[in-house]
Parts: structure tokens; sequence; C-alpha cells
């Protein structure tokens, strides 16, 4: 899947420049994890899980990160001369079990694992959503492997508006900013840089987006590209909206999905 829809091609240019990928691979909606696991174990090239590098005891750090988050007090300052203290507050101590904190803290242990194990990367490439396991990751490889670069690409497509995608001066402060942000195209560019100016933003490979320019069939009107989200039902709902308003929009010869 890795090489197909989330990076194709990279794992091909990895090995031209005398890099050996390995895929750390993050599990979503999954019931039952060992069919899974002896499936990926033997795959080529090598795919790790976060389960075989964490321990016990980084399943007791994780469960009481609550505890320890509870011990920290927020000092917020006005905003235009608004004091949301309250409200941060809230917001704050309403989410101490939620499964973003208990992954991330989870995952700041994945660095280790991988150093006990004698693996040390030189780069990691992520794919790059600002999510808060992800910061965890990101922490945890800079601790026990601090000479490792991490790239954070964003190789999709995004509403501007979408303010969660785009690292923040928090994140610099905390160390949990990718070395280097990867885009796709200059909308995003410039969007990364409006809160935080210290990250370093490039550009992104299309990947799997430019395939789309790979087609020989003769072009007609112009290219409609639909996204559709992550759940089967959310992507049917789409479809069958297109197909239904499809010949309302006669300048389009084609649609990309």
């Amino acid at each position: 899947m890795y090489s197909i829809l989330i990076f194709p091609g990279l794992d091909k240019y990895l090995e031209d420049n005398g890099y050996t990928p390995v895929y750390l691979a993050v599990t979503s909606q999954v019931r039952r994890h060992w069919p899974l696991y002896k499936k990926v174990r033997g795959a080529a090239p090598v795919v790790l899980v976060p389960e075989e590098l964490l321990g016990l005891s980084n399943y007791c750090y994780a469960l009481t990160a609550p505890l320890r988050a509870l011990w920290i007090r927020i000092y917020p300052g006005t905003v235009e001369g608004h004091d949301f203290g309250s409200l941060l507050r809230e917001e704050y101590y309403s989410n101490l079990t939620h499964s973003g904190l208990l992954t991330a803290s989870l995952y700041t242990k994945i660095g280790k694992g991988l150093s006990n194990r004698g693996i040390n990367p030189v780069g990691l490439v992520n794919w790059n959503e600002n999510q808060a396991f992800e910061k965890g990751l990101i922490y945890g490889v800079r601790k026990k492997i601090p000479r490792m670069k991490v790239i954070g690409s964003q190789p999709f497509l995004s509403p501007k508006n979408l303010l969660s995608l785009f690292p923040s001066k928090h994140d610099s402060s905390w160390s949990v900013m990718p070395d280097q942000l990867l885009v796709l195209g200059p909308a995003p560019y410039e969007a990364a840089k409006e809160f935080c100016q210290e990250v370093r933003v490039s550009y992104t490979p299309a990947f799997r987006y430019s395939l789309a320019r790979l087609s020989t069939q003769k072009k007609v009107g112009q290219d409609l590209l639909i996204l559709t989200g992550y759940s089967f039902e959310n992507s049917t709902k789409v479809l069958e909206q297109v197909i239904s308003t499809w010949q309302r929009f006669p300048r389009f010869g084609r649609a990309l999905i």
C-alpha cells in the first residue's frame, strides 16, 4: 500500500540512491492484529509495526499520562484584552483521556525501541498530518536518534483553512516539528509559514497525483479532480453526487478520482 498509494516510486528512488527503506506501519480500525502482523512480518521491503518496538513499561507510561498532565498548570495570557483561560483549561482537561494524548505518549518510546534493537535510521519520511501521535513519534526518535533527519511530507490536496495540518511555534519550541515540511503547491506553502516562520518548507513530488498525467487519451475539456473521504460510506455518497450532477458541467471532459 505504501509503494502504490502513499509514496509511489519513493522506495525505488531510495534504493537507487543507496538507501534501504523500512516502513513503520500504523494500523487503524483493525480488529484482528495478529493475522495482519503475520502477513506483513515476512513482507519485502521490511515492515515494522509499533507494537514490536514497545514493551509493557511503555504502555504503563502511556496509561499514566493523564495523571502527569494533571500536574501541569495553564496560565494563558490575554488576547486583545480578552481572557480565554477558563475555556482553554476546560478544553485541556476534557482531553486528558483522549486517544491522541495516550497514543502520542506511547509513541515517544518508539525511538528507544529502535535504538535498543540497533536500528538507527538516517531519516524519517512521514506522511505528515501533524497529528498528536506523529508529534510523539518525532519527539521520541529525536531524543534517542538525534542525528536522524525528519521530513514531513504532505503530498495531498487540502483546504487552506485546515489549520491543524501546519506547525505552530509551540511545535517548534517542543522540537516536534519536522526538519523540513514538503507541501503540494504554493497555497499550502504560504499557509505553512503563516503561524511558524521557523519551519523549513519546500515542495513535494506529486507522487500519486502524477499518475494523472500518464494517460494517453486525447483530452476533451477540462479535468475535474474529485477527492473522496476515508470511509466507504462517505466515498459512495460523493461518487453518487458526481454521477447525478455530471451532465450539468459540460466543460469537464473527465473526472480524476
